[in-house]
C-alpha cells in the first residue's frame, strides 16, 4: 500500500527567478547584448551613421567595414537596411514608370514622396535609439536587417 501523508509529485515545476538576471538577450539572439562600456565606445560612430545620413546616405559604410564595436555595427547594419530597401522600392517604382511609358509617374511620384518622408523619420528613430544607447530595431524594417545581415559579427582583434 502507498503512503497517503507523501503528496503525489507535481508534472509542472517552475523556474526559480534569479535574484540579479543581469542582461537578458532577446527571442532569437539575433540582438547583441551590450555593456556600458562597449554602447560608450561605439555611439559616436552610431550617431553619425543616422546624423550623416540625413546629407550622404552611405556613412553606415565606415563602421561596417571597421566592425571594432557591436554597437556600432548594429546601427551600421541598420543604416544598410534603410538604404537598400529605399533603393529597392524606388527602382521598382522607377520600372514601373518605365514600364508604362510614363504613365507610372502618376503613382510613383507621390509613392517616393512617401518613402522619403519614411526614410526620413525612421532615420529619426535610429538617431534616437543611438543617442540613448539602445540595440533596437528600427520601427517595421528594422527586424530585416537583423536578420539579413546576422552574419556579419566584428572583426577579432588584430585581424
Amino acid at each position: 500500500m502507498s503512503d497517503e501523508t507523501t503528496p503525489p509529485p507535481n508534472p509542472i515545476s517552475y523556474p526559480v527567478p534569479p535574484t540579479n538576471p543581469g542582461p537578458i538577450p532577446p527571442p532569437g539572439g539575433s540582438r547583441p547584448v551590450l555593456d556600458q562600456a562597449e554602447i560608450s565606445a561605439g555611439s559616436v560612430m552610431a550617431i553619425l551613421v543616422y546624423a550623416i545620413n540625413f546629407v550622404l546616405p552611405l556613412f553606415w559604410i565606415v563602421p561596417l567595414i571597421m566592425r571594432n564595436n557591436r554597437f556600432s555595427l548594429y546601427h551600421a547594419k541598420q543604416g544598410l537596411t534603410m538604404f537598400l530597401i529605399g533603393v529597392i522600392a524606388c527602382a521598382i517604382l522607377g520600372g514601373l514608370t518605365a514600364a508604362t511609358l510614363g504613365l507610372g509617374a502618376c503613382f510613383a511620384v507621390p509613392v517616393m514622396g512617401l518613402i522619403g518622408v519614411a526614410g526620413f523619420v525612421l532615420n529619426i528613430f535610429g538617431l534616437v535609439y543611438a543617442i540613448t544607447g539602445q540595440v533596437k530595431p528600427l520601427p517595421i524594417i528594422g527586424v530585416w536587417g537583423e536578420r539579413w545581415f546576422a552574419n556579419i559579427d566584428v572583426k577579432p582583434r588584430g585581424v
